[in-house]
């Protein structure tokens, strides 16, 4: 579904560090963008951080225990790779395929 939001664990990659990334967020998959929002006490989802339009995403992939992908230079970010430490890598990476697939067919 779109809108899905995933526990992850942000590994250390260059990209990662310039961004001052470290710890754990909630990565959502939203429906023309990837949001990672921080998250408070009480494990409260803040507000968002960082985020990835897909038109803009180089390339993406999973496997058992990460989901990564590499953000074009005109991302907020900046150019890079980012990957995520989940157990729900193949979830995050279907939801995206998913609403890639809706934002073409929409034009």
């Amino acid at each position: 579904p779109l809108g899905s939001q995933f526990w992850v664990t942000v590994q250390r990659t260059e990209a990662a560090e310039r961004c001052g990334l470290h710890g754990s967020y909630v990565l959502r998959v939203e429906a023309e963008r990837l949001t990672l929002l921080t998250v408070g006490a009480q494990s409260q989802i803040l507000e968002p951080l960082l985020s990835w339009p897909y038109t803009l995403l180089r390339r993406y992939g999973r496997d058992k225990v990460m989901f990564s992908f590499e953000a074009g230079r005109r991302c907020p970010s900046g150019p890079g790779t980012f990957t995520f430490q989940t157990a729900q890598g193949n979830d995050i990476f279907q939801a995206v395929e998913t609403a890639i697939h809706r934002q073409k067919a929409q034009g």
